[in-house]
């Protein structure tokens, strides 16, 4: 017989929910002015009874029922998106508002109906309730409507004056936010902040001392570069330059020069990393926005001017708290988000759900430089309310029910997802997440915290490009030496010479072996070679007062060259057949030039 009539009530539940409807786009049922001493509450006392009795399940508690609700019709753009009437005075059957959304939601879920017996409410004005807050404003609706739709913060005061809270949805967090943008002069010198001025003096010394360095090598030893560098200074700095912008333009050939070159490039890397690494540190530093508090209390002591919303619990609460405070009051949430970019205040209070949802909001935070800072100043639920009565008309049962299916919301995600397909609708804009709130401790870069590396930092590097350049030039001084034995590091004018000197060990080895030369020198001490081959005779001679001759040498013959110090100079051709030699003097008989040609 219990299940008989269990039945009999479910079908009359959902008849009647035909009858009625739960769809449709409907004006409001309710047209009364806010604060008009009426009510339109349901008496759901037999319900409760019959939960009390174990006949009923509280979340069936409200199904059949139409129940009065209240919603704010608001008039600024930022609120319209939670609920607004369209120009035919109804709801939007494509754009219902955020509110609706949900309450359609609970209403299938709960099989309750509202949509025919809804009423709307302007939003509190000043102008119009005077002093009247949206704290009266809520009691009023409690007490008229069973359910006041809406995001309403839960507090102690408004607990205090019998308004029950469901289970809340929207996170209304008190919490700071502010704008700041850095704001960025002509600095044609910032690219030098990295390193302090005595770096980079000692890192210009640096390298015009290996580029130097560089230069001596090739002077000491012709084959260490390709570029004969030898009588250019200049160039062998300029290349030491070069390399530590990238590029390598050095062609290095022995050991000492490529030990050198590998000591710099390593040098210009390390200084490199140094500095784009230090130069990010400064970029991020500078970019970041500053901020000037992070607690309410702070922004007390300095004085500073704190937008927050009118007549709202908010207000409310930090009216009470922070007497001595500077509060800048706006009408509405979007007039204070406004206020911040015209520099009304400097910082806000808003709620957080109200910061995620602006910032994305282009024509309010076009530089994406909104951001929240600073620990939660008070952790506040909100969502829909309700009066509290246990015994009248038992309206406590339909919180319950409530917030047993809004939880269940929670639980499966619904109201996760219909809230970000909200923030996507109604924002234009992606932005970074700017927020820091893990304190009052402020762990973001600021351009005071970062120092440019000094020298003693950096020594290191310094150190290990000298002991390699020193490396370097022991190993050329000890080239040089052994390789003229010891007569010193004089550089031969041709360089093909020295290279068939390193490779053949001596000059005496250009003559074949099947020939013997005699030199023999006059009183001036001029240079005097003697070529022989295959039984030929060749014998030159230089005398102080001769002029020059020159003697061509068949098989069996001979010839004697002679050359005045102050001629033109000698040369001795000899064809035997394979190899003519030619040598030269200058005037003072200082330099010879001795080369063959096939």
């Amino acid at each position: 017989m219990k299940m008989v009539k269990e039945m009999l009530i479910q079908l009359y539940y959902v008849l009647l929910l035909i009858l009625t409807g739960t769809q449709g786009q409907e004006a409001p049922y309710y047209t009364i002015k806010k604060f008009a001493p009426v009510s339109y509450r349901q008496d759901v006392c037999d319900r409760q009874r019959l939960i009390f009795r174990d006949e009923l399940a509280l979340p069936e508690a409200l199904q059949g029922l139409n129940l009065s609700v209240v919603v704010t019709n608001y008039k600024d753009a930022g609120s319209k998106p939670f609920f607004a009437l369209n120009e035919a005075g109804v709801i939007d059957p494509d754009h219902p508002g955020l509110f609706a959304i949900i309450m359609d939601e609970l209403a299938r879920r709960a099989g309750f109906a509202w949509r025919k017996s809804y009423g709307v409410v302007d939003p509190i004005d000043a102008a119009v309730d005077g002093n009247r807050t949206w704290t009266d404003l809520l009691e009023w609706e409690t007490q008229a409507y069973d359910i006041a739709l809406g995001k309403w913060d839960r507090s102690l005061a408004r607990i205090k004056r019998s308004i029950n809270f469901p289970e809340g949805w929207y996170d209304a967090s008190n919490i700071i936010v502010e704008s700041k943008v850095t704001k960025k002069s002509l600095n044609i010198w910032s690219f030098l902040l990295p390193f302090q001025w005595g770096v980079w003096i000692l890192i210009a010394i640096t390298v015009i001392a290996t580029g130097i360095l560089y230069f001596l090598l090739d002077k000491m030893n012709t084959a260490s570069d390709e570029l004969e560098l030898d009588k250019q200074p200049g160039a062998a700095v300029f290349y030491s330059f070069i390399v530590m912008t990238g590029h390598f333009e050095l062609h290095p050939t022995t050991t000492s020069a490529r030990l050198l070159t590998f000591s710099l490039t390593f040098f210009a890397l390390l200084v490199a990393s140094a500095y784009t690494a230090n130069l990010v540190s400064f970029l991020v530093a500078r970019n970041t926005r500053e901020f000037t508090v992070t607690t309410m209390g702070e922004a007390v002591r300095l004085g500073i001017p704190v937008c927050v919303q009118r007549g709202v619990e908010m207000d409310e609460y930090l009216t009470r708290k922070y007497q001595n405070a500077f509060f800048v009051r706006k009408n509405t949430e979007e007039e204070v988000f406004q206020a911040i970019f015209e520099e009304e205040c400097e910082v806000a209070f808003v709620p957080q759900s109200s910061f995620d949802l602006y910032r994305r909001k282009s024509e309010i935070n076009e530089d994406c430089s909104l951001a929240w800072f600073g620990r939660v100043e008070r952790i506040v639920p909100s969502g829909m309310a309700t009066i509290v009565d246990n015994g009248v008309l038992c309206s406590s049962l339909i919180s319950a029910v409530l917030s047993y299916y809004i939880l269940e919301m929670k639980q499966d995600g619904f109201l996760e997802r219909t809230w970000e397909d909200h923030l996507t609708r109604v924002g234009d804009q992606y932005c970074p997440d700017l927020s820091f709130s893990s304190g009052n401790d402020n762990n973001m870069p600021q351009e005071d915290d970062i120092e440019s590396l000094s020298i003693q930092e950096l020594a290191g590097i310094f150190i290990i490009h000298v002991t390699l350049c020193g490396v370097a030039f022991l190993i050329a001084l000890g080239a040089c030496l052994r390789q003229r034995r010891l007569k010193g590091c004089q550089k031969e004018d041709d360089p093909e010479t020295w290279r068939d000197e390193q490779e053949f060990g001596a000059k005496d080895q250009l003559i074949p072996s099947q020939q013997s030369s005699e030199v023999t020198k006059d009183s001036h001490e001029s240079p005097a070679i003697t070529d022989q081959e295959a039984g030929q005779s060749s014998i030159v001679t230089k005398d102080s007062h001769e002029s020059p001759a020159i003697t061509e040498l068949k098989a069996g013959q001979s010839s004697v060259v002679t050359k005045d110090s102050h001629e033109s100079p000698a040369i001795t051709e000899q064809e035997a057949g394979s190899t003519d030699f030619f040598m030269s003097s200058d005037e003072e008989g200082e330099e010879i030039r001795l080369s063959s040609t096939a």
